[in-house]
This record gives C-alpha cells, structure tokens and sequence, in this order.
C-alpha cells in the first residue's frame, strides 16, 4: 500500500524503540541494515525522523499513536495528509503498531535471549 521506500520495517523498528523493547530493537535494526538502511537512517527512524517527507511523516504519526495510545489530535493526522499519507496508509500504520506492539510485549514477557547483536532501547 506504501508508494515508494515501504518503510514497514522502519515502523517496526520505531515501535520497539517505543516500547522499550530491546530484543525487537536489536532484530529490526540488523533486520534494517540488512535492507540497505544505513547506521544514521537506522538511528533516526528511532527518533521517528526521515529525509524522505513521506516516511518522515509516517514516523512522525506511528509515534504518535503509539504515545497516545491511539488518541492521535487531528493537528497530527492534518500534517500527515498534508505530507501525502492517505487514509489506506493510517488504517496500515495503525494495524503494524497493534502487530509489533504484541511482538514486544511477548519479548518482554519471554525475555529471549540475543542470538544476534544487541541494541539497547
């Protein structure tokens, strides 16, 4: 549904930022590296920032319904659309956070161990 870069896995790993989640954290950055995200783009989806408007907008409003428990105000979903996200993207960005929220909150109650590096949340 994403034009262009689909960044799924950008929300993934700014929803286990989110959450605290540093099983999922570590998973979604080597996972992203592995996609061609560099250390720096890695780093700034964290802290929901892209250089691509689009999915800067994208990161921008997972964080905020992540932080507001879906409570989003309508100041954010205005400066998502104005950024070109439609209403089809909100429905998918809001059904990857419900999907990775319950991966996190599974890790958290697991607690596996890392069989890769680890990336603290």
């Amino acid at each position: 549904m994403f034009g262009g870069r689909p960044p799924v896995e950008q929300i993934a790993l700014l929803v286990a930022q989110e959450n605290g989640c540093t099983y999922c954290v570590s998973a979604h950055t080597l996972r992203g590296s592995r996609m061609g995200l560099t250390a720096e783009e890695l780093l700034r989806t964290r802290a929901a920032q892209d250089d691509d408007v689009h999915v800067g907008a994208v990161l921008a409003l997972t964080q905020a319904i992540v932080r507001t428990a879906g409570r989003v105000d309508s100041a954010a979903l205005a400066t998502a659309r104005a950024a070109g996200v439609t209403d089809e993207e909100v429905a998918e960005i809001v059904a990857h956070i419900a999907l990775n929220t319950l991966s996190n909150y599974f890790s958290h109650v697991a607690e596996p161990d890392l069989d890769f590096p680890e990336v603290s949340a």
